[in-house]
């Protein structure tokens, strides 16, 4: 009987704490959504920015600035965040990148701790935007997923946009089938919402990727079709890009009249901002075309003028390539060598920074999942401090009642010790779980380490090739000075053997046995198993091997980079390759 009455007490102190707490949880829930919910105003405020950043950039920028000042006053987080995401989004359709990252970063923070999803996913778009910019499409293509089943569900505008953004990746890697199949989906989205801008954006796309495959007629129709709507909608950046683009599909079909013309166009829009970086983009494709078109002195101009203009490293990286390439042409030695090595000295510091980028983006990882945990221990000293308030108001209820008091008090400090033991529990198996993450860490960090400095060693070995061949040539042409006391034998001897110099076939055979003592394996790989490959084939396969770019191998061959895309697609075929396999690291494995 004693015992009934235990368990019936037991159970009422049990169902009335259970309610008071749960009374209690939703008003401060409720509370909380409160705050976090966007009233009718505030909705139709985004909804304007949203618009004028399609529409009129300047006037977005006004209102962002506005929108920040008072938001820092009320102090809302959510509107904070909102006001970051959207200083962002007006810095980089302004190519002002130096601080897109923080922005992103302070935006996401703020966007942690609100119950926005649309926010959050918008956020982690602009992220994959950034780390595309910066040429690290794997985290860039990591950013853009996560945002896809969101977008999937509530905002189809914006996975249209994620489906060109991907599309436009896989074009820079060259991967020409995914590139498309991705600018189809977008199309479809665009045309099924009438979205006038999304379908200029995705013509300006199809022109791109219509110029890498030579099909410039129809690049040129899609072009200009792009071109007449951002006209319309006066959104002059947006011309001055797909003006670019023209001036390149011209450049490459041959009509350097033409291409002059649209670039020369694109420039005179460049007056309409003070943007220095924009306007020494433009420089660059005068180099370009100059370039192209062999006026080595005027492409120089150009491209010198516009690298001072410019402030990307990563353009810094391929246009100290191109004015280094050109100085050779023209035989001006001195000045080649010496932005060869501003180049070298720039990849080296963009490799360095792609390391620093991932240690930085792992520690930030590690933050996140610390945090989590401080705030899930947090909500559980909550709970136990709320339990404890109603524990003590209960038990001061029931000490009227001796007998009864008694029991429940028994029965709460039973409870109260389980609930230590799991709190406990819950303790042990978080540092447990913190101390596998970390171990995961530092294998991931060894991993990496041990990958760049292989990847390092390759370099150095490629490099020690070619300064074993400028070493002889320098020894060959002292040689000569030495034995030589007329200049005019000496002039004679020195140009014989600049032009011995361009004799391929010997270089050839010099780096050919260089190359064997390196790769022993390789030729006989070649021999055994593809005895099809020519002998420019096989060239291009030892370059691949010993991790030189396109850009670099076409140079090299002194042949056009979609003449060297050609040859590629015929070694593939040779080789039996299928769409999914990657012919470089298929090469490396030999």
């Amino acid at each position: 009987m004693n015992g009934i009455k235990y368990k019936i007490g037991f159970f009422s102190l049990v169902l009335t704490v259970t309610t008071a707490f749960a009374i209690f949880f939703l008003r401060n829930s409720n509370e909380s959504v409160v705050d976090e919910v966007l009233d009718k105003k505030t909705i139709k405020t985004y909804k304007e920015l949203d618009s004028l950043l399609n529409y009129d950039l300047e006037q977005a920028d006004l209102k962002v600035k506005e929108l920040y000042n008072q938001s820092k006053k009320s102090k809302d987080s959510l509107s904070l965040a909102y006001a970051y995401f959207y200083r962002e989004v007006v810095e980089r359709s302004k190519y002002r990148n130096d601080s897109l990252f923080y922005l992103l970063e302070k935006a996401s923070k703020l966007a942690t701790y609100t119950v926005d999803e649309d926010l959050k996913a918008r956020i982690n778009y602009e992220f994959g935007l950034y780390y595309s910019h910066n040429e690290n499409y794997p985290k860039s293509i990591e950013y853009l997923l996560s945002t896809k089943q969101y977008f999937e569900k509530n905002n189809e505008a914006a996975l249209g946009q994620f489906y060109n953004m991907l599309g436009v990746i896989y074009l820079v890697m060259d991967d020409i089938e995914k590139s498309s199949i991705f600018h189809q989906k977008a199309f479809e989205i665009f045309e099924k919402n009438n979205d006038t801008v999304g379908k200029a954006i995705h013509h300006a796309n199809i022109g791109k990727l219509l110029i890498r495959q030579s099909d410039y007629k129809h690049a040129k129709e899609k072009l200009k079709s792009s071109f007449k709507t951002f006209e319309a909608l006066k959104d002059t950046l947006t011309m001055i890009k797909v003006l670019t683009f023209l001036s390149d599909a011209e450049l490459y079909s041959g009509n350097t009249t033409a291409s002059i013309s649209y670039i020369e166009r694109a420039y005179g829009f460049t007056k309409y901002f003070n943007d220095i970086s924009l306007e020494g983009h433009i420089l660059l494709h005068y180099g370009n075309i100059y370039e192209y078109d062999e006026n080595y002195e005027k492409a120089l101009y150009y491209y010198l003028k516009g690298h001072k203009m410019v402030d990307c490293i990563y353009l810094d990286f391929g246009t100290l390539k191109t004015i280094s390439n050109i100085y050779f042409k023209t035989n001006r030695l001195f000045d080649a060598y010496s932005y060869l090595e501003k180049y070298h000295q720039v990849k080296d510091s963009i490799n360095g920074a792609e390391i620093k980028s991932q240690i930085e983006s792992m520690q930030w990882e590690n933050k996140l999942k610390e945090q989590e945990y401080k705030n899930t221990l947090l909500k559980i000293n909550r709970e136990i401090d709320k339990q404890k308030y109603l524990n003590r108001t209960r038990v001061y209820f029931f000490l009227i009642v001796t007998t009864l008091g008694i029991a429940l008090l028994l029965a709460l400090l039973y409870r109260n010790k389980k609930k230590s033991l799991l709190i406990s529990v819950l303790e042990q198996k978080r540092l447990t779980e913190k101390a596998k993450v970390e171990t995961k860490l530092k294998k991931m960090n060894q991993e990496k380490h041990e990958y760049e400095l292989d990847k390092k060693n390759r370099e150095l070995v490629a490099m020690n090739i070619q300064l074993l061949l400028n070493t002889q040539f320098l020894s060959e042409v002292e040689k000569v000075v030495e034995n030589n006391a007329k200049a005019e034998d000496m002039e004679k001897e020195l140009k014989q053997m600049i032009r011995n110099l361009d004799n391929k076939e010997k270089s050839w055979e010099k780096f050919k046995a260089a190359f064997q003592k390196i790769h022993p394996t390789f030729f006989a790989t070649i021999q055994n198993k593809y005895p099809q490959l020519s002998k420019a084939e096989i060239r291009i396969c030892m370059y691949i091997k010993i991790n030189m770019d396109n850009n670099e191998i076409a140079t090299l061959l002194s042949i056009e980079y979609r003449s060297l895309i050609t040859i590629r697609s015929r070694i593939r075929k040779k080789l039996t390759l299928d769409k999914n396999d990657n012919l470089d690291e298929f090469v490396k494995a030999w």
